[in-house]
């Protein structure tokens, strides 16, 4: 029946065989097609089984688990769909307990290839159905499907593992996989719950910095958890310390080190500004361990933390710090000092200067490293230099401390530099911005020195700025471009008011520095260590004072005192030899200055001199400081923009009687040179002012008028000699030239007649004529008349007329100036009538030539001349009254002045050739407001036609 129902071909002794459920497994595998198996159980085996009294569910639960069984761990070796699958498939249905189903589905759900196909995702459903504890087995089965798959993907059979199998496997994917390692060890964790996130993590970032040393990608890893949990990215964070601290501390090898070490680095510069409870110890135990290790591999200076054997202080230690430092610093100046043996000495090691700068940048290394200030770094190396007499090396530490805060020490250091540097000079050759270095040394010693040193430091800034003035005039290029380029300030340059500088010769600093050196040397001896609480070092402080009530002098103390007189007579050889050499170069100011240097000190010292000693040294200096002080104050006057501030600060140096008189003989060696004069007459009247000498406060005033007029008249090419020294005639003359002047406005003419006392109406008379006889045309070169509108000249007639006092002045003046101007200006002729009839007044009469020379004006401009100018009428008459060339435009007009005031006769003397048969018709029209009758411009025009026709029949 199996072979010809089933075509299942079983041998009769197998069939016979008295174990009935190994004969009901054979029949089943002999079944070629799955699609078989449900006609074969409904046909046969149903049937059979239940025969021999065998449990059907027992037996198909027993038959499927020994086919799950005979191909154990199918899910990580098979490929695709196991064999088994469909005939499990076919064979579920006719299991009917709920027990034996969900055990044999739990079983293939175990047993099945990943990624499971379409069937045991269908069986795996059906599973999850069942009203049986193990469906939820079967539904985690489902989820560690992914699971398999990644164990798969690296050759892995066991993933149920725990502790330290567990952290192994993952080690074991990481090490594999790398970056998607780590997301399928995220992902097995995930859904295992065998780890957390946050040991998965930390797992990856010791793997990313022990194993792979790609601290870059381990540190952008710390940042996506910091962004995503706060909480876990500090957890990670204190976890790589801790990491760090172990490698460092056990020193497991230089590249993990640093692959540490730059971890770190990102850790503590990143998230600088949390420092927030927890996090914050964090971050300081990360730049302890770094600062450590660094401190070991850049210079092999080794900590608590970085010494295996843990014998060496701590960095957090300061007083071992400044062990370490110190031994650095003694180590590296004998190492180069053994070097300068071995190698001949030159001027100038470039070589050297290199070493010394890296070495300089190590020691601020460490300081930064070990939490000392640099301050005090640099401190101890200047002064282990200064004490091997390396001062060149000390300045040029020293300007590291330039915008540092420093304390009493380190000031007394750079006290020490700048003195040794100034009296080592010997003023020769290149220093370029020494000066300028050594003066701000100087005043940060000065701020930070101890009370009892604050008197030297600022007697050596006082000759240190001396000596650095010296340096930029001299003729040390990069001095002066260093100076220049330094000392440019903005205020400098946009104030109102400048400050006066010397402009003399290039100075001789070879021949100069060695007499402020030596002003220094007797002011100022040199003792290296500190003054004493209470003692400065400065002599000019060291004055013994007696009591005035001792008679006699102890023999105790006799001697113990200061040799005053000779210390004078130094300093004022001092003083001669740099005045002298100064104010024969042309540098007043600078001179003044180290005759003030000297001053401060001498006064101080005199007074343990004798009095006649006092007054001698004092007569010597008064000359002296008198005639540089108006050496200074001529050379600050002949400055464009002179510092009057400063020259007032200089004359009330003097008497002022004496400074009277020298003013008066600065005065007249000015000559003719107006600006000079207006600066010193602006001074002089200050002066006077501050002292209350009215007289001669106005007379000054009186100069400095006349004195900014000659300037300005200077600048207009105008001559102002005679109005300087003459009276009010001259002055007004000078006044008709500033008329004449284009550049010249109304509100200029008004300030002079201010200035000088001239009328106002006199003032704006000239304004005014100069104006209307601008008016008048040109004749172009073809003899045309070149008319324009007037219209800038206009406005300013208006202007000028409307300041007269009264109207009846500026009647006055108009009508007056109708029969001045010339009669062919028609145009201004034409816009004075114009005004003239606007003027209103109680008790005006308008003249009588207004009305009809109105008309004829209008007939006029309308007119061409034809005849040439009759001399004896009009060229004659010209030449005599105004003394200047006859106009060219009288050929083309006629002299309208002329034909108002000429008499009958004579108008037609003047006109006769005018008349033609072209133009009689218009004379006609006119002739009653011209005054000639009809019959006799017909009689000129009939003369004149047959006298044409005359002339023209000879030809």
């Amino acid at each position: 029946e199996l072979e010809k129902k089933f075509r299942i071909k079983v041998k009769l002794s197998e069939f016979m065989n008295e174990d009935k459920f190994t004969v009901a497994a054979n029949i089943l595998d002999w079944v070629l097609a799955p699609e078989e198996i449900p006609g074969l159980m409904d046909g046969f085996l149903t049937n059979f089984i239940k025969k021999h009294q065998l449990n059907l569910n027992q037996t198909l639960m027993n038959y499927i688990i020994n086919l799950l069984h005979n191909t154990q761990y199918t899910w990580h070796w098979h490929v695709g769909a196991a064999p088994w699958e469909e005939k499990v498939a076919f064979l579920l249905p006719f299991i009917t307990s709920i027990d034996e189903k969900s055990q044999v589905v739990l079983e293939a759900v175990k047993q099945a290839p990943v990624p499971w196909s379409t069937t045991v995702a269908d069986i795996c459903v059906i599973g999850a159905k069942l009203n049986h504890p193990s469906a939820v087995e079967i539904k985690e089965q489902r989820s560690l499907v992914s699971v398999k798959g990644i164990l798969k993907k690296y050759d892995c059979k066991n993933f149920l593992t725990s502790g330290p199998e567990a952290d192994r496997l993952l080690q074991y994917i990481l090490l594999k996989g790398k970056e998607d390692g780590y997301r399928d060890a995220l992902e097995m964790c995930q859904i295992m719950g065998s780890k957390s996130v946050l040991e998965v993590n930390k797992l990856y970032i010791d793997h990313l910095i022990g194993i792979e040393l790609d601290a870059q990608l381990a540190s952008k890893k710390i940042s996506q958890i910091m962004n995503a949990s706060e909480e876990e990215g500090i957890n990670v964070c204190v976890h790589v310390v801790d990491r760090a601290w172990i490698s460092f501390q056990l020193e497991i090898g230089k590249e993990i080190e640093e692959a540490f070490s730059q971890v770190l680095s990102s850790i503590t510069t990143s998230y600088r500004g949390r420092r927030d409870s927890g996090f914050g110890e964090c971050l300081t135990r990360g730049e302890i361990f770094l600062n450590a290790w660094r401190l070991k591999s850049e210079f092999g200076l080794k900590t608590r933390e970085t010494d295996w054997t843990c014998q060496a202080g701590s960095i957090k230690d300061l007083a071992h710090n400044r062990k370490l430092l110190e031994s650095y610093i003694s180590s590296m100046l004998t190492s180069d000092e053994e070097a300068k043996v071995k190698v001949k000495p030159r001027s100038e090691d470039v070589s050297t200067a290199r070493d010394y700068t890296a070495e300089l940048n190590r020691i601020l290394r460490i300081c930064d490293l070990t939490g000392l200030t640099q301050e005090e770094g640099v401190g101890k190396y200047i002064l282990q230099l200064n004490k091997r007499g390396w001062h060149k090396e000390c300045l040029e530490v020293s300007q590291i401390l330039l915008k540092s805060p420093l304390n009493p020490t380190l000031a007394n250091i750079l006290y020490s530099v700048v003195y040794n540097m100034e009296c080592g000079k010997d003023g020769g050759g290149d220093v370029g911005d020494l000066p300028d270095t050594l003066s701000t040394l100087a005043a940060h010693a000065a701020v930070y020195s101890q009370d009892s040193a604050i008197i030297d430091c600022l007697e050596l800034l006082n000759w240190q700025n001396l000596t650095s003035k010296i340096h930029t005039e001299s003729h040390d290029q990069r001095a002066y471009t260093a100076a220049r380029t330094k000392t440019l300030d903005v205020f400098d340059e946009w104030k109102f008011t400048s400050s006066f500088k010397d402009k003399g010769l290039p100075l001789e600093s070879e021949d100069l520095l060695p007499f402020a050196c030596e002003g220094l040397k007797t002011v100022l001896p040199l003792v290296e260590d500190p003054p004493l609480p209470y003692l400065p070092r400065s002599t000019a402080c060291s004055v013994q004072v007696c009591d005035l009530n001792t008679t006699a002098i102890e023999e105790a103390i006799e001697g113990n005192g200061l040799d005053a007189i000779k210390v004078s007579n130094d300093l004022v050889s001092v003083a001669s030899s740099l005045v002298t050499c100064l104010q024969t170069a042309g540098h007043a100011q600078l001179a003044f200055q180290a005759l003030l240097r000297v001053e401060s000190s001498l006064k101080c010292i005199l007074l343990a001199t004798d009095p006649n000693f006092q007054a001698m040294i004092e007569g010597k200096y008064s000359q002296v400081k008198s005639s540089l002080i108006f050496q200074l104050i001529q050379q600050i006057l002949s400055e464009p923009r002179p510092d009057s501030k400063l020259c007032l600060g200089l004359l009330n140096l003097q008497d002022y009687k004496i400074a009277l008189s020298s003013l008066a003989k600065l005065n007249a060696g000015f000559g003719q040179n107006y600006r000079k004069i207006s600066n010193l007459s602006a001074l002089c009247y200050q002066y006077c002012r501050l002292l209350s000498l009215v007289k001669q406060q106005e007379q000054f005033l009186e100069l400095y008028v006349r004195s900014s007029w000659g300037r300005k008249s200077t600048q207009l090419e105008i001559p102002f000699k005679s109005a300087y020294l003459g009276d009010h005639k001259e002055r007004l003359e000078t006044l008709e030239k500033f008329v004449l002047h284009p550049q010249t406005n109304v509100d200029l003419l008004l300030q002079y007649s201010r200035a000088f006392k001239i009328e106002l109406d006199n003032c704006l008379v000239l304004y005014s004529r100069a104006l209307i006889r601008m008016m008048e045309p040109n004749v172009d070169q073809h003899g045309d008349v070149m008319v324009s509108e007037n219209k800038d000249i206009k406005e300013k007639l208006e202007i000028a007329w409307s300041m007269f006092s009264t109207p009846e002045s500026l009647f006055g003046h108009l009508v007056n100036e109708a029969g001045d101007i010339s009669p062919y200006n028609y145009e201004g002729l034409g816009f004075l009538f114009q005004r003239i009839r606007k003027i209103k007044f109680p008790g005006k009469s308008s003249p009588e030539f207004l009305d009809k020379g109105s008309k004829l004006l209008g007939f006029l401009l309308q007119y061409k001349r034809v005849s040439p100018p009759q001399p004896e009428a009009e060229v004659d008459p010209w030449l005599k009254e105004r003394g200047t060339s006859f106009p060219r435009i009288a050929s083309r007009r006629l002299p309208l002045y002329n034909l108002l005031t000429l008499t009958n006769k004579e108008k037609c003397k003047l006109l006769e050739k005018e008349f033609s048969l072209l133009t009689y018709r218009s004379w006609v029209l006119i002739s009653s407001s011209l005054g000639i009758s009809v019959d006799n411009i017909c009689m000129y025009t009939v003369t004149n036609t047959i006298t044409t026709i005359i002339e023209t029949n000879k030809r």
